[in-house]
């Protein structure tokens, strides 16, 4: 039965005076599928999910106002954060807390931009789609972050001055348009314009920008003037001639992809690439340095605008009126789900006219998503070797006549060793300047090389530590050893406590993982959103059965009870398997629909497995009382919350009446509170800047300080919620998606774009007493003992921790006595 209670008052009063122990809890943060998607994926299949993701990032932060510039909104919560009360410092931690990556520091996430030092080109930088600005000195082996403490570390486009290679340009936000609410389109994550270091990346300085549409698709720079470029962004090309000070509207549209011409920088060319078409879309040539008013389109023996979609360049510097273009077709007019890709298109006169020189790839090549993946580059020195790179990575020697297939993305699993394997998601491809059989991709997994023109390949993702977390947790049973769940690059842990080196889960995305109180190496996850299990980490099965029908979130919940017998996940209903190791097929408790939503977070009383909270993304809160029984029933408990979408649910340490929830979107609180089983909500957002939130838990020790994950970092407050900062010493800039505390005060952060982070600080928020060095009693001065019958003096001081202490008497000397 299910019943729909704003007041359940009598009932859940009646059930707070059943309860008198200490509760542990187990926690989840699952997270979102556009309601529009049905709930069967293809788990064999992760080239097709990447559009789900998009959505479920931007429908969180928009849900409620649909037309809402998230990256506008995210800027003035950067500006909040800048000028509001939060710089003011709060009441220190006892011990100064410091974040510790834990990695993995193998296994590099999507990374958007590459390119070689013009001179010292064993030098490489790379830019992370969630993860920063990086750099190798020696080609790929080791590497070191350089903007982590940035006003945005999303980057989309990196460029480098020939000139003055210490002159670097970094265009931050990944502007790919997705299908849910995206208006000419919005960007994935979020940008702020165009960062600056004239260093080399040691300071970055970030440039005044012009428009609210600010995330990049590609910077070019003069060939001779470090302080003239161009930027393409998702609405217009921008210029400047002063180093981006000031900034002028060259062309309109999409722009996603701009080059100076080799040799002739007074000519410019651009691509205006919709997702969804238009009859601007196509190939447009400047000769005026691509000043405003100045554009032509090159449209003789090119598609026609309105059937294609996005579309790369690439000019060989050996041969300047060559010019190569990747062409998508209008996501409107592909003719099946994994045909999108128009073709590679060739210009050997300048643009003048152009000639299709490659209609498909068998075997797959951009699979549906060449919005997402698509990428080519000739090598500047052979004007018909070219690269070319979708879900694998292609080559063609003989100016695109025919493309040979040069890795497989599969053996990531079947052989990860095999010189043939490449991560899947193509993005960005760069030729060493000095050598042109040695060149670099960018892609979902980190950055590859080969140093024989694509034949093999070898990963370089030592110490790039970019990988992009959905959810995170803990072995029960050792709370050390640390689990996670990717984007495109699975579920994984630790092969022991500490180590930086992670180990692989399956494949594709992944997403929450619940791990069994007994066995570390038994777990439950989702692979594309499908549930699996394993017994010892490396052999899988599909749970599927029973859960046809329904709308899943694209990362669900995953939750087992304390005892590892009962497994939920959740739906537009919640679902239980039983027992959990062995049965197959869900069980549906919530019978009929439990809401027009889908559920984004579950909580279970572990003290009583009976009782279970679930959230929605409608801001809505369902408490159940009676979970084990055959007719569970649910009641409606969100009174007092926006109507908002509900990232995360966490109870109470002591009390299963206090529920927290974290929010996301915009323009309501971000933390809420319950201390009476959901019958009223408080806001406890205080002056917390207006930043979609992620994750919330509350500390084991203070019922009034609360740390909530956002998408700019991990925040706390020490007064229940009235005043909030930033939590600690060294974590970067980055939105941090899921959270958990163990039972020994370890905090750990899962962040989207530079991986899992940990501190152990979190044992109190009352200052340290000050250890003694002397203790001087001057009433009594100068015999602290007196004479005769000695009256009784107490010295009373405070330690740290239980510990020897020596004390010494002195007279008025000096003397000890």
């Amino acid at each position: 039965m299910i019943r729909f209670l704003r007041s359940p008052a009598t009932k859940l009063a009646a059930l707070y005076t059943s309860i008198f122990a200490v509760l542990l809890l187990s926690h989840s943060t699952p997270e979102f599928l556009s309601p529009r998607q049905g709930s069967t994926l293809d788990a064999s299949k992760p080239y097709r999910e990447s559009v789900k993701m998009l959505e479920y990032h931007y429908v969180q932060r928009a849900y409620g106002n649909d037309d809402i510039n998230i990256d506008r909104r995210l800027w003035d919560a950067w500006e909040q954060i800048e000028n509001g009360p939060q710089t003011a410092m709060l009441k220190p931690f006892p011990v100064a807390a410091t974040w510790r990556l834990e990695g993995p520091t193998n296994i590099g996430g999507r990374m958007r931009a590459v390119a070689f030092h013009p001179t010292q080109t064993n030098t490489i930088y790379a830019g992370g789609a969630s993860g920063g600005v990086w750099r190798s000195d020696d080609l790929g082996a080791t590497w070191t972050p350089l903007s982590d403490f940035e006003p945005r570390i999303n980057i989309g486009a990196l460029a480098i001055d020939v000139s003055n290679p210490d002159i670097l340009y970094a265009g931050t936000g990944e502007p790919i348009p997705g299908s849910y609410g995206r208006k000419n389109g919005s960007a994935f994550y979020d940008g702020v314009g165009v960062l600056r270091s004239s260093d080399a990346g040691a300071s970055w300085t970030l440039l005044p920008w012009p428009s609210n549409n600010s995330s990049v698709y590609r910077i070019a720079l003069h060939p001779q003037s470090s302080d003239t470029l161009l930027v393409g962004t998702r609405d217009k090309l921008w210029k400047s001639t002063d180093g981006g000070q000031n900034w002028s509207s060259a062309l309109s549209g999409i722009i996603t992809d701009v080059l100076y011409k080799p040799g002739d920088p007074s000519t410019v060319f651009a691509a205006v690439g919709n997702d969804y078409g238009g009859s601007s879309n196509g190939v447009y040539v400047s000769h005026a340095g691509g000043d405003k008013f100045t554009w032509e389109k090159l449209d003789v023996n090119f598609a026609p605008g309105d059937s294609i979609g996005r579309i790369v360049l690439s000019i060989p510097d050996a041969d300047p009126d060559r010019i190569y273009a990747a062409v998508a077709l209008n996501r409107n007019r592909m003719p099946d789900s994994d045909v999108d890709f128009k073709g590679v298109f060739v210009s050997k006169n300048g643009g003048a006219s152009w000639e299709r020189k490659l209609s498909a790839i068998t075997n797959g090549f951009t699979r549906g998503q060449a919005y997402y993946d698509l990428t080519i580059m000739a090598s500047p020195s052979d004007p018909d070797l070219v690269l070319l790179g979708g879900i694998d990575m292609y080559r063609s020697d003989n100016g695109g006549e025919g493309f040979t297939k040069k890795s497989r993305w599969e053996l990531r699993v079947l052989d990860p060793n095999n010189p043939g394997y490449v991560h899947a998601d193509q993005h960005h491809i760069a030729f060493k300047p000095d050598d042109p059989n040695v060149a670099i991709v960018g892609n979902d997994g980190g950055v590859f090389l080969t140093t024989d023109k694509g034949d093999t390949w070898a990963q370089r993702n030592d110490g790039l530590a970019t990988t992009q977390f959905y959810g995170i947790n803990y072995a029960p049973s050792n709370p050390n050893l640390l689990y996670g769940g990717t984007q495109d690059n699975s579920n994984m842990r630790q092969s022991s406590p500490g180590q930086t080196n992670w180990l692989y889960v399956g494949g594709g995305d992944g997403g929450n993982i619940a791990v069994d109180p007994k066995s570390n190496n038994t777990m439950y996850f989702c692979m594309n959103s499908s549930p699996f299990r394993t017994f010892d980490g490396v052999n899988m099965e599909p749970i599927t059965n029973g859960l046809s029908g329904f709308r899943f979130n694209w990362i669900r919940p995953m939750l087992l009870d304390p005892d590892g017998d009962r497994l939920y996940t959740a739906s537009n209903s919640v679902h239980r398997l039983s027992p959990a190791k062995d049965a197959t097929t869900w069980i549906n408790i919530t019978p009929g629909v439990l809401t027009s939503s889908i559920v984004t977070d579950l909580e279970l009383v572990s003290a009583n497995p009976r009782y279970m909270y679930a959230a929605t993304g409608k801001g809505e809160v369902f408490f159940c009382f009676n979970l084990i029984a055959l007719d569970p029933e649910w009641d409606l408990v969100d009174e007092g919350l926006p109507n908002r979408w509900i990232s995360d649910i966490h109870l109470g340490w002591d009390s299963w009446n206090t529920v927290y929830a974290a929010i996301s979107g915009y323009g309501t609180g971000h933390a809420y509170k319950t201390t009476d089983g959901g019958l009223s909500w408080t806001d406890i957002s205080g002056d917390l800047p207006d930043i979609p939130a992620n994750a919330i838990v509350p500390s084991l020790t203070d019922t009034n300080t609360v740390f909530l994950a956002t998408d700019i970092g991990v925040w706390y407050t020490i007064d229940g919620g009235e005043h909030w900062k930033q939590f600690g010493n060294g974590l970067p800039n980055v939105v941090c998606y899921d959270m958990k505390l163990t039972p020994e005060n370890r905090l750990i952060v899962g962040t989207y774009g530079r991986g899992i982070w940990t501190t152990d600080a979190v044992t109190s928020v009352t200052a340290a007493p000050a250890q003694p060095t002397d203790i001087a009693l001057h009433a009594n001065y100068p015999n602290p003992f007196g004479t005769g019958i000695a009256p009784v003096t107490t010295l009373t001081f405070s330690l740290e921790r239980a510990q020897d202490v020596r004390l010494q008497v002195v007279d008025a000397a000096g003397r000890i006595v």
